[in-house]
């Protein structure tokens, strides 16, 4: 529950933000912070993605706008020469998040265009309590695309039951039209996506689309996988389903991407994956969070992945590639969105500062090798 006011809280801040940023709520009582009972191996080699900047390129809202508290890089394109974001903005949580739209030309110096939110949470009729988008893309006939997924509030660690939804608009202010169901559902149950289905990340090839997502088996699940489905409409889709695998798990579909071995730096809570296709190949930066009681606390980083095909994937071995240890005063890492452009990688993410979230950004000049 995201409603930590001051310094003294910073022992929970981390795990709370996390917690709410997935959809999850936490009991109005709160209890200390356990002293950590596992530590988590941590490469000690310097971090691939530098600070593009010394602060925020975005940051919250001013009091009582709708955006004051939290905000997180939802949704990011850059298209005809401009750099756009569709953020997720939050005043308090649990409460429904609203999308706001920002502009930059060159991906540092960022706009708000609007006072006013561009979509609500309440407009997605199927949404049980609120929506966070994560992608969005433009179509070759002018047509705007947002992905996004519901969330709920039932306390689990990933938030909860959670579908995958779309939206549309002839321009980036709006209006925007939610889709009248979701366009991607978790799966049957004991499958390894049972629960929940999240954080899409969508990209247009030449054949169609890919979607790469956030799947959960689980209520008791805390480790997450990522899953792959296409589409040849960007509204039909289908899982990734790998025929040569006998587990009850995949019997329906497959993940492409798991965490780490145990006490590994990705071996908790893996979510959000963010996907790029560039001319070497499709390339991925994802979010590992580690569970309360581990060292170090608050402890959450970025990794990083390559393929050649967008199925088998491939971790670097210079992971994790950016982490909470940048800056003595990050409190956890959230979200994150990921550009390539002019042979840049570009990684917008927010950081949680006193009882706030801003955007920062890092980049990395090319591809990283494995």
């Amino acid at each position: 529950m995201k409603t930590l006011k001051t310094r003294g809280t910073l022992p929970l801040l981390a795990m709370l933000m996390l917690l709410a940023a997935c959809g999850t709520s936490t009991a109005s009582t709160r209890s200390p912070t356990p002293a950590p009972t596992a530590t988590l191996t941590i490469p000690s080699h310097p971090q691939a993605f530098s600070l593009d900047t010394k602060g925020p390129i975005l940051p919250h809202g001013s009091a009582a706008a709708w955006d004051s508290q939290y905000i997180d890089p939802g949704a990011m394109v850059f298209h005809n020469g401009v750099y756009h974001m569709f953020y997720n903005g939050i005043i308090s949580y649990p409460a429904p998040v609203s999308v706001g739209y920002a502009t930059s030309p060159d991906g540092r110096a960022w706009t708000k265009v609007s006072k006013t939110p561009v979509l609500l949470s309440s407009q997605v009729k199927y949404a049980p309590l609120t929506i966070f988008v994560s992608s969005v893309l433009v179509q070759p006939d002018g047509m705007w695309v947002m992905y996004f997924y519901t969330l709920d509030n039932t306390g689990a660690v990933f938030g909860g039951p959670a579908t995958i939804g779309r939206a549309t608009a002839p321009q980036p202010t709006g209006p925007w039209t939610p889709d009248a169901a979701p366009v991607l559902q978790p799966g049957k149950a004991g499958s390894w996506d049972a629960m929940s289905v999240a954080s899409p990340s969508v990209v247009r090839t030449d054949t169609g689309y890919v979607m790469y997502y956030t799947g959960v088996a689980s209520l008791n699940d805390t480790h997450g996988a990522f899953g792959l489905a296409t589409s040849t409409d960007g509204i039909h889709w289908r899982k990734y389903n790998n025929p040569a695998t006998t587990d009850p798990l995949y019997a329906e579909s497959d993940p492409v991407l798991l965490p780490g071995a145990s006490g590994a730096w990705d071996g908790q809570r893996m979510l959000d994956p963010n996907v790029v296709k560039t001319e070497n190949g499709w390339a991925m930066v994802y979010l590992s969070a580690a569970p309360p009681g581990t060292a170090p606390k608050n402890y959450s980083a970025f990794g990083y992945a390559t393929s050649g095909d967008g199925v088998a994937w491939h971790k670097s071995t210079v992971n994790p590639v950016l982490s909470t240890l940048n800056v003595s005063d990050w409190l956890g890492i959230y979200l994150g969105n990921l550009l390539y452009q002019n042979g840049t990688l570009s990684l917008y993410f927010d950081v949680g500062q006193l009882s706030f979230t801003n955007v920062w950004m890092a980049t990395h000049q090319g591809l990283l090798n494995n």
